[in-house]
């Protein structure tokens, strides 16, 4: 598992405590990962919906299969990106869905992007 941040530096918790982060968004592509998850807090989803390299990251991962965890308080970025209205059985729910997923399941091919 890596973390990946909008800096290098990392980011603070809501307890206050500090998160390293293995990657920057702009600099650790989706692609590189057999999933993801978004895991912010409002604010934070709504600063990274404002971030080009952070929508790049979700909308990558949606195109090529990934499945995408998320906590309900990411919908500011996912709404940004155009991902909201595409929710299907590969967005995973943490804590208490935003909404049902009414879009088809997609079909995930493993190995694809990794040469397996």
């Amino acid at each position: 598992m890596e973390i990946v941040a909008p800096a290098i530096g990392g980011v603070t918790a809501s307890d206050g405590s500090r998160i390293d982060a293995d990657q920057q968004v702009d600099g650790g592509p989706s692609v590189l990962y057999d999933a993801v998850v978004v895991a912010t807090s409002a604010d934070g989803a709504t600063a990274l919906a404002q971030n080009p390299a952070a929508r790049d990251f979700v909308t990558d991962a949606y195109a090529h299969g990934k499945f995408i965890g998320y906590v309900a308080d990411s919908e500011p970025l996912f709404a940004a990106t155009g991902l909201s209205a595409l929710q299907d059985d590969g967005f995973i729910p943490r804590g208490p869905p935003v909404h049902p997923h009414p879009g088809p399941a997609r079909h995930i091919s493993r190995g694809l992007d990794s040469g397996e």
